[in-house]
C-alpha cells in the first residue's frame, strides 16, 4: 500500500486501544499522517504488552507531534534499522502508567545518526524530539511560537512575549498581520508601524489594510498618532486614578 493513503488518519486524535506499525515501504519514512493524533488509551494492548508497537519498518522519524498521552501499555519501538530520535525522547512524559516499560532498542546506531545529523534540534529541551527541525520537539528549550521553538521572542521576527499572570511563560505571540514588523503586544492597535495604512479611532490608532470610505492614509500622521499611544495610555491612567481618588 502507498504510505500516501495513510492520509485518512490525519484527523485522528484518539486511539483506545494500540497502535501497531509493521510496514516497509521506500515512501514510508515517518507517521506525519498521524501529526494529530494526541493520545493512545491502551484498552487492549499487543505484543509485549504495548500500545504503541513500532517493529521492522523503514521509518527514519516518528513524527507524532500531537502525542501527549499514552494511558495505558508500553512502548515498543524494534529492529527500525533507518529510525532515529526514537531513543532521545524521554517516554516517562508520555507514558502514564508504571506498571508497563519502554522497549527502545536495535533501531539504527546512536553514532550514525549523529554523524547523518539526524538529531534534535537545538531548540528542543531534554524531553527529545519526534523528527528532525524545531517543530518536533516534545517541548522546547527556551520559547514557543505556534508549533516552533525558538531562542527568543524577537521583536524583529514579529514577535512579542505577553506575560499575563504566569511570568514563567515560555510562549511567544505573533504580531498581528497588519503591523509593518514589531509591535508592543496584541492585535492591530499595537503595532509600532502600520503595513498598510493607519485608522485613528477614539481609543487610539489603529492599523488596517485599507482606508475606510471617505478617508484616505497620511503615513506621516500615522506614525506620529502611534508614538504618541504610549504617552496617551499613561494620561488615560493617570487621569481615571485622579478621578477615583476625587470620588
Amino acid at each position: 500500500m502507498n504510505p500516501a493513503k495513510l492520509e485518512v488518519f490525519s484527523t485522528l486524535k484518539e486511539v483506545t486501544g494500540f497502535l501497531n506499525i509493521q510496514a516497509h515501504h521506500k515512501q514510508f519514512t515517518n507517521l506525519s499522517a498521524f501529526r494529530n493524533l494526541e493520545i493512545i488509551g491502551g484498552r487492549h494492548l499487543t505484543e509485549y504488552f504495548s500500545s504503541l508497537y513500532i517493529v521492522k519498518t523503514s521509518l527514519t522519524s516518528l513524527d507524532l507531534r500531537s502525542l501527549r498521552k499514552i494511558t495505558s501499555g508500553g512502548v515498543a519501538i524494534l529492529e527500525n534499522s533507518e529510525l532515529c530520535y526514537a531513543k532521545d525522547i524521554d517516554w516517562s512524559k508520555i507514558m502514564r502508567s508504571q506498571n508497563h516499560n519502554t522497549a527502545v532498542q536495535n533501531n539504527k546506531k546512536a553514532n550514525r545518526c549523529i554523524i547523518e545529523g539526524q538529531k534534535c534540534d537545538p531548540q528542543c529541551s531534554r524531553d527529545g524530539c519526534w523528527g528532525p527541525g524545531n517543530q518536533l520537539c516534545l517541548s522546547c528549550r527556551s520559547f514557543q511560537v505556534g508549533q516552533e521553538c525558538v531562542p527568543s521572542c524577537d521583536p524583529k521576527l514579529g514577535l512579542y512575549r505577553e506575560y499575563g499572570n504566569n511570568m514563567n511563560d515560555k510562549q511567544c505571540m505573533k504580531c498581528d498581520k497588519e503591523c509593518a514588523l514589531t509591535c508592543r503586544g496584541q492585535g492591530p492597535g499595537n503595532c509600532d508601524k502600520c503595513k498598510h495604512a493607519t485608522l485613528s479611532t477614539p481609543k487610539g490608532p489603529v492599523c488596517v489594510a485599507e482606508c475606510p470610505e471617505g478617508k484616505y492614509n497620511d503615513p506621516l500622521l500615522g506614525e506620529y498618532l502611534i508614538k504618541l499611544l504610549p504617552l496617551m495610555n499613561i494620561l488615560i491612567r493617570l487621569k481615571n486614578k485622579f478621578n477615583e481618588t476625587i470620588i
